[in-house]
């Protein structure tokens, strides 16, 4: 006999390797693959899950409903801004005529001359007018700032996209009130004045509420256009002592370096359910995704089958959001720089990335611009303070510091860089101002633009305010051009 395998040993797994080598490497190295691919894919997808509950594990929001849970329901005859939204919106329904629109400033398309001047007769007119059209909303609003609760609800959607129940209609308010404060103080009413102006700063904490970065936007500019009214009131009719506490009052209160962390807070969470909907829904191809200033449309079919891609896209995305919210814990003066840094580490990121990088938004941006309102707020603050100081004393403070403790508790910091809000006497007065120039926040001497004219007049490259001279209050719009009577300020002298 000879030695001849039996046919028998030449089939079966064995026999088929043995034939079969190459075929063989091959799948075994797509087997290889793919357990490494599953290993990667478990390992991404726990990697996410630990990130997620280490921000579930310090109280904060990941999920809409998260965001949905904090919001306070209030009784809407009782809710501060309930009652201004309604007033502002019965008030956009008036119809301006082509008159009003060019003579008043606010509400119409007038350009707000230099503070202290006295305005135009035909714009006096022109607001008179308007406001004894909106005299029964103008009432309700002061009615409405005495209501003591205030929470503006949003309203998230799935996928995340945030809205609010009509912040125009808060603006709109706002205008209405400073016009009125202001138009109250070219009359010489102080008391109307002072009441008007009261009611327009109460507006700043109004739309308290839901944290989120439309909101905080939005509540910037009203306090802008709030202390725009108040500082312009009181370069226009002589308030009382016990009426410019009260203003410090509600600026003191109104005083927060930066809701920016709670709006960074929600920016995250609607991240993390935009992606977790993203994940649940990969059947839309081409699904449009919305975000704060950027569009991008992703191929859902492609990202959501590929093995810990999503996973390691979503992760990155994490990252980053922890990273610009951790940098907001405490702001102060190296805020900013430190959001810069973190966005330009994260310009350029992975291949994968193909959902998160559409959500590595300039946030820094918007921290430039709530810390330039709380620094306009807090400038303001110490404007009044020496007025304060000239109303008891006849002169103004040589420096801030003089004003601690009688006129305020101590100088608040400028929140761009930390160092005590500016402050400087001038011929025409005194101005305080926070810094805020667009490329590397550096001090320009006060320059806010308040009271210049003609070729000395540009953007402004520091913010703040002027308070004026006494004789300098109320003049005449038509001497507004001559040096002589209103010379323009030189160098500051900074505290």
């Amino acid at each position: 006999m000879t030695d001849q395998p039996n046919q028998s040993d030449r089939r079966g797994l064995i026999g088929w390797i043995i034939t079969h080598p190459k075929s063989t490497l091959a799948l075994s190295i797509l087997l290889m693959a793919a357990l490494a691919l599953l290993g990667l894919s478990r390992f991404a997808e726990s990697r996410l899950a630990a990130k997620i509950a280490a921000i579930k594990a310090k109280g904060e929001p990941t999920t809409i409903q998260d965001l949905l849970a904090r919001q306070r329901i209030i009784p809407d005859d009782q809710n501060r801004v309930i009652s201004v939204m309604k007033i502002g919106e019965r008030i956009r329904k008036v119809t301006l005529t082509d008159e009003q629109s060019e003579q008043l400033p606010f509400i119409g398309l007038a350009i707000l001359p230099k503070t202290g001047i006295r305005w135009a007769a035909s714009t006096i007119e022109a607001a008179d007018a308007f406001l004894t059209q909106i005299e029964n909303e103008t009432a309700d609003l002061h009615t409405a700032m005495q209501l003591k609760d205030s929470f503006l609800v949003m309203s998230w959607l799935n996928p995340p996209t945030t809205t609010a129940t009509d912040l125009h209609s808060v603006r709109t308010s706002a205008k209405v009130l400073a016009l009125s404060a202001i138009t109250a103080a070219q009359h010489g009413d102080a008391t109307r004045a002072a009441q008007l102006t009261t009611d327009t700063l109460q507006l700043i904490r109004t739309m308290d509420g839901t944290p989120s970065l439309v909101r905080e936007m939005f509540n910037d500019g009203i306090t802008t256009l709030a202390c725009d009214a108040c500082e312009r009131v009181v370069n226009s009719v002589t308030l009382s002592d016990a009426s410019l506490i009260e203003f410090q009052r509600l600026l003191a209160a109104a005083d927060r370096r930066s809701n920016i962390r709670e709006g960074l807070l929600s920016e995250r969470a609607a991240y993390l359910d935009t992606t977790r909907w993203y994940r649940a829904n990969t059947k839309n191809i081409g699904l449009q995704l919305n975000t704060q200033n950027l569009n991008s449309r992703i191929p859902s079919a492609f990202w959501g089958y590929l093995p810990a891609v999503p996973a390691l896209d979503i992760a990155e995305g994490v990252d980053f959001f922890n990273e610009i919210v951790d940098a907001t814990v405490k702001p102060d003066g190296t805020t900013i720089a430190r959001l810069q840094q973190i966005e330009s580490r994260y310009a350029v990121m992975p291949w994968y990335t193909l959902v998160s990088k559409t959500f590595v938004a300039p946030f820094s941006r918007y921290a430039i611009l709530s810390f330039r309102a709380g620094g306009q707020l807090r400038a303001l603050r110490v404007a009044i303070a020496a007025e304060r100081y000239r109303l008891n004393l006849k002169q103004w403070p040589v420096n801030a510091a003089d004003l601690v403790p009688r006129f305020i508790d101590a100088i608040p910091p400028d929140p761009i860089d930390g160092r005590p809000i500016r402050y400087a006497i001038i011929p025409e007065g005194i101005k305080t101002w926070t810094i805020s120039d667009e490329n590397d926040n550096r001090d320009n001497g006060g320059d806010v633009q308040r009271i210049e004219s003609g070729s000395n007049r540009h953007k402004p490259t520091d913010f703040g305010w002027v308070i004026l001279n006494p004789d300098l209050r109320g003049r005449d719009c038509v001497t507004e051009t001559t040096t002589e009577e209103l010379p323009i300020s030189g160098p500051a002298t900074q505290n």
